[in-house]
């Protein structure tokens, strides 16, 4: 799968450790797409609404999560310094996640916010 290099994805982990909860875990998907002022990350999430995903920035880390009784769906990307970290956003309909995220020329990093999902 293609991906800017502004993302490091954390699920590189193949060690026989994690091997059950790669196997088993509910499965999903996701792709990062660039323009001129900004990436989009457009992740599948079936079967969860609005209110069961939560996306946070903390230390330049945007983290996705949704629960909910009989599932439950974590991933991790390290940003680089280029994101406008206080003008991202993200959507989410029909199982679909999308986080926008701006670009910038200011290299500061903030301590780290909720994101709200709409």
């Amino acid at each position: 799968m293609f991906m800017p290099q502004i993302f490091r994805d954390f699920a590189f982990d193949e060690s026989m450790s994690n091997y059950f909860e790669n196997v088993f875990a509910p499965k999903n998907t996701y792709k990062v797409t660039e323009s001129d002022s900004f990436y989009a990350l457009t992740m599948e999430l079936p079967g969860f609404s609005k209110e069961q995903i939560k996306v946070t920035i903390k230390n330049n880390v945007l983290s996705v999560s949704a629960k909910k009784e009989d599932a439950e769906i974590t991933k991790s990307f390290l940003l680089n310094a280029t994101i406008d970290t206080e003008k991202i956003n993200a959507a989410a309909f029909n199982g679909i996640l999308t986080v926008n995220l701006p670009k910038t020329m200011d290299a500061t990093l903030p301590e780290g916010r909720m994101i709200t999902v709409q």
